[in-house]
């Protein structure tokens, strides 16, 4: 008996999946299901298992059991949700920030509330992005930032200078190129030092 069961409940989840592949097949391609996953998310009946009751004490190699299990879950238009959340990331973008990228295979789901009467559920749902500070030299804020830099790093050594400014939140990467080449100092003069801001690069 509990080895059948343990089958039973091993087997219930790829077969909901299945299930929802085909709700998703028979959409011609315009909506994409997912089986919502999860602590309390599916729902597994009591299982009925038939177990012949003429083989006590009889011996032999090999007997059959056959069982049968109710189990019940909930499947969504990832395509929506996935839309709602990006939506909601945007909205709460940091103002100073933009937003790079949304991992759309980020997204994880927690059920806090149920109401079988009426059929209805409430998750919290998450995904995650990606965002990068905003330095615009033509802005306020990024002039502000560049000037900022630019007074600590007057007369400093390559290093020192490197280290403070990669040491900005704002700042994914440093590089400073000076001249003459063999020059271990940044320049005294303010407008001698020049910046050029580039986008981060994205890696997968």
């Amino acid at each position: 008996e509990e080895r059948i069961v343990q089958e039973l409940n091993k087997a219930a989840v790829p077969a909901l999946k299945e299930e929802v592949l085909i709700a998703s097949d028979s959409t011609m391609g315009q909506t994409t299901y997912t089986l919502l996953e999860g602590e309390g998310a599916i729902k597994f009946g009591e299982p009925e298992l038939i177990i012949p009751n003429d083989i006590a004490g009889e011996t032999m190699t090999e007997f059959q059991i056959t069982g049968s299990l109710t189990v019940s879950g909930i499947y969504y238009d990832q395509d929506a949700m996935i839309e709602i959340l990006k939506n909601e990331l945007l909205l709460k973008n940091s103002p100073e920030k933009e937003l790079l990228r949304i991992n759309e295979d980020s997204t994880s789901y927690r059920i806090f509330d149920r109401d079988e009467a009426a059929g209805k559920i409430k998750v919290t749902a998450n995904i995650k992005g990606i965002e990068q500070y905003k330095i615009d030299p033509e802005s306020e804020e990024g002039a502000r930032l560049l000037e900022k830099i630019r007074e600590h790093i007057l007369g400093a050594d390559i290093d020192t200078a490197s280290r403070y400014i990669q040491n900005l939140p704002e700042i994914n990467i440093v590089e400073i190129e000076s001249w003459p080449a063999w020059a271990p100092t940044i320049p005294n003069l303010p407008e001698n030092i020049e910046f050029e801001l580039k986008e981060a690069v994205m890696v997968n």
